[in-house]
Order: C-alpha cells, then sequence, then structure tokens
C-alpha cells in the first residue's frame, strides 16, 4: 500500500514534560507499528470509524533495573505486519483522547489534530496527565520509586477500536500526584 500512495517514511517523536516546570523530561523517536497503521489508514479511507486515533496508553513493563541502577530496555512491540493482538508489556493507565472521527481540541489540555507541509503530514497528540490522573497513583514524584504501575517506561497510540499504531519505550518516568505531565505525541507520514 505504501508504494502505491509513494510513502517515503512513517516516523515518531514524542516529548514528555512536566507541565509546572516545563522541564523536558524525555524527548525520544518513537516506533511505528507499520502493519497496524496501514490496516488503519485503509479503514479510515473508507470511512470505518473503528479506526481513528482516540486513546494514549502508558505502560511500566518495557524496562528492568538492577539493584545497582542499570536500566535494560525491551524491544519495541512493533512489526511490519498487521497484528491485532499488538498491546503494551504491561499496561497501566489509558486516556480516551477523542470520541469523534475528526481533528478535535478535546479541552485545553488534550488536542488531536494534523499539520501538513510539503512533503509531509503530522499527526498531533497533546495528552495532558492533570494531578488527579490516575486517581490511585502515588502522592509525591520522589524520582527514587522505580517500580510501581505508574512509573512508565512505555507509551502508545491506538486507534477507537484498541488497534496500537506505535509504542515509545523509554527510560521510567513517575506520575504522582504532585505532578501534571504533558505528552506531545507526533506521527509522521513522509512523502517521496
Amino acid at each position: 500500500m505504501f508504494d502505491v500512495l509513494n510513502v517515503k517514511s512513517v516516523t515518531g517523536f514524542v516529548t514528555v514534560r512536566d507541565i509546572d516546570t516545563k522541564d523536558v523530561l524525555r524527548e525520544e523517536q518513537n516506533a511505528i507499528h507499520v502493519g497496524n497503521l496501514i490496516v488503519a489508514l485503509g479503514n479510515t479511507l473508507i470511512g470505518n470509524d473503528d479506526y481513528f486515533l482516540n486513546t494514549m496508553s502508558f505502560g511500566s513493563g518495557a524496562t528492568s533495573i538492577t539493584p545497582d541502577g542499570q536500566v535494560f530496555y525491551r524491544n519495541k512491540n512493533v512489526s511490519s505486519l498487521y497484528d491485532p493482538t499488538a498491546e503494551l508489556y504491561n499496561l497501566t493507565y489509558q486516556k480516551t483522547l477523542s470520541n469523534m472521527s475528526s481533528a478535535t481540541i478535546i479541552d485545553g489540555n488534550n488536542i488531536v489534530g494534523v499539520t501538513s507541509e510539503s512533503g509531509h503530514f503530522d499527526i498531533n497528540v497533546i495528552c495532558t496527565l492533570d494531578y488527579g490522573e490516575p486517581s490511585d497513583q502515588d502522592l509525591e514524584a520522589t524520582g527514587t520509586i522505580m517500580d510501581g504501575p505508574y512509573i512508565f517506561d512505555e507509551i502508545a497510540m491506538k486507534t477507537s477500536n484498541g488497534l496500537m499504531v506505535s509504542h515509545l519505550v523509554m527510560h521510567p518516568v513517575q506520575k504522582a500526584a504532585n505532578r501534571a505531565i504533558e505528552v506531545e505525541y507526533t506521527i509522521r507520514l513522509q512523502m517521496a
């Protein structure tokens, strides 16, 4: 399908920021599940509303940390083949960003939109995990706790029917009630 569309590449970029300090906690390139993205694009083009991007998923199963602090990263769960069972290693939280199949601003903190420039098309998603999200998180982000459900080390974008189209594996970031974070997630389709 990409040969017919003359798509040169599909890439992704993710920035995780502390809302208050504006500090960049992580800035990395994510991996695209090309097999699932092709299925989502094809279904969206024929009007199937089950395949629009609307969920950002967070997990805590993509790293292991030794007692001396060495971090080991698992492989990104992506493929060039369609795999409806692709999932985060340990899904612990997800946020629905949109209930509509068009570009929307959900509220002041969560935005799904698109931009297009010569030669590429960006799907831009901004998701805010506010102080009260998740509701059962730790009270303080200490930076010393490296294990728990809201020590996020993986993030994914999913379609409205749960199909994972991208996967980021990163150094762990703790989400706690004293910290609001913003995740800016971009998927870029580059045309030849």
